[in-house]
């Protein structure tokens, strides 16, 4: 993982200069004007799509949105993928799930509600439940069943 510093500029955050070719992963600190490091991680982008990082983190909330990268799984495996997911970009970011606050969930579907349920409630355990936010709505890709958006308290911030 790349990480880099930048200065945030009129327009907002640059992209970061540890980015491959492929425009995928890596890792950035911007700073602005309090000079507060903004933590930006797991970039991705291609083709047609717009360049964005998957996290990121300012002073105590950190925040991970995305979809499954396979997708020929059901909403069960997709919400295994995604929550597994953002642990790790939790974790680079300086929080953990047991500091999650509140997730949001888009289901394609509203009937596959139970079957996201069981997932979720599997992968939370014995952890407190954040408050959660469960809606239809399509994801950004036609073949994406769930997305989700959680909210963490950083842990050096608890």
């Amino acid at each position: 993982m790349s990480t880099s510093r930048e200065a945030m500029g009129a327009a907002g955050a640059g992209d970061s200069a540890g980015v491959g070719a492929s425009g995928t992963g890596g890792a950035a600190a911007v700073s602005g004007a309090a000079e507060e490091a903004i933590t930006k991680v797991g970039r991705v982008g291609g083709s047609g799509r717009p360049g964005i990082f998957l996290a990121s983190a300012f002073r105590g909330l950190a925040s991970a949105c995305l979809t499954a990268p396979d997708k020929s799984e059901g909403v069960e495996g997709q919400t295994c993928q995604v929550l597994d997911r953002i642990e790790e970009l939790l974790a680079e970011t300086g929080a953990d799930p047991a500091g999650i606050v509140m997730a949001q969930v888009w289901l394609q579907r509203i009937e596959d509600a139970e079957e996201f349920a069981a997932a979720w409630n599997a992968w939370l355990g014995e952890r407190p439940a954040p408050a959660l936010s469960l809606v239809q709505a399509p994801a950004a890709g036609y073949d994406s069943l769930v997305e989700i958006r959680a909210y963490a308290v950083r842990a050096e911030r608890r």
